[in-house]
């Protein structure tokens, strides 16, 4: 069966509590954190620094799941129990990666990629190929367009 692999994004929004169990005192039933909705598939982590809590203790978070490939999360009664972590996370950020923790955490992160923002050439080679992979064909009119959108908009870069 043909099935697609859970993503969830969560950007500035994220605090300590969406990591882990919630109890809806009316129901009586836990709500999963973001990680385990996410297990086998990606949790991306948009805009790494801007979040409400420190971005230390963010990571700290991570250190042991990303380490171990496995998560401990605990019951209102006090019990905890592991439960795997199968999940691609990614970090997005502006910052550098050394600039938001020790050189450990860092380490634990298996790649680190910069991107800078597109110049006219990369827009036209982007547009070339969304354009071919969706089998529609490339109108230079169009791509003028959308960099020059993109390129007067500082939210694009």
């Amino acid at each position: 069966m043909l099935c697609q692999r859970p993503v969830v994004k969560v950007g500035g929004e994220l605090t300590l509590e969406m990591m882990d169990l919630e109890l809806d005192p009316v129901t009586r039933f836990y709500k999963a954190p973001l990680q385990l909705k996410a297990n086998n598939g990606m949790l991306l982590l948009d805009d790494l620094g801007r979040q409400r809590i420190a971005p230390r203790e963010l990571l700290n978070r991570w250190i042991v799941p990303l380490d171990r490939r496995v998560d401990y999360l605990s019951l209102h009664t006090g019990v905890s129990f592991q439960v795997p972590f199968d999940v691609m996370v990614i970090f997005s950020s502006n910052h550098s990666p050394t600039s938001l923790d020790d050189p450990a955490f860092v380490r634990r992160l298996g790649y680190k990629i910069r991107l800078d923002a597109l110049d006219e050439a990369g827009y036209r080679r982007v547009l070339r190929q969304a354009c071919k992979r969706v089998d529609i064909e490339y109108e230079p009119a169009a791509a003028d367009y959308v960099i020059d959108v993109c390129i007067g908009n500082p939210e694009c870069r």
